[in-house]
């Protein structure tokens, strides 16, 4: 579900910065999954990237606004369950910079490194 400037609920719960309604959000989004699992609630509101230029993945975008506490949150998640590595780990920005390169020109390393641990669980490297 996006609003009209393409973004869903979570994209935009990291644009105007509320995190206590990004974390009700994550409660809501973990409950939908958990009984309609096919739906796949958290890698569609997370891979809200729809190939345009002008669109942002959320994880870059949170990683973009110094939202570590949403990062956090995001992090925090039963990776395998929630975070698909391909469509929402690898995503890239309209410069094909992943939240990987954008940790680093952040020089965050606890998230360069939770990034590196996710790479590696995956048995993949991101260059």
């Amino acid at each position: 579900m996006k609003n009209d400037k393409g973004l869903t609920p979570l994209a935009l719960g990291i644009e105007i910065g509320g995190s206590q309604v990004f974390r009700l959000l994550l409660e809501i989004y973990k409950q939908i999954e958990s009984t309609s699992p096919a739906l796949k609630v958290f890698t569609n509101a997370l891979s809200a990237n729809d190939n345009s230029s002008l669109r942002e993945p959320p994880l870059i975008k949170a990683m973009r606004k110094d939202r570590y506490d949403i990062l956090e949150m995001i992090f925090k998640l039963p990776h395998q369950k929630y975070l698909d590595y391909e469509q929402v780990l690898c995503l890239t920005d309209s410069s094909f910079k992943n939240v990987l390169h954008h940790a680093v020109m952040k020089q965050h390393p606890e998230i360069v490194r939770k990034l590196l641990w996710y790479d590696s669980d995956n048995g993949k490297l991101r260059l």
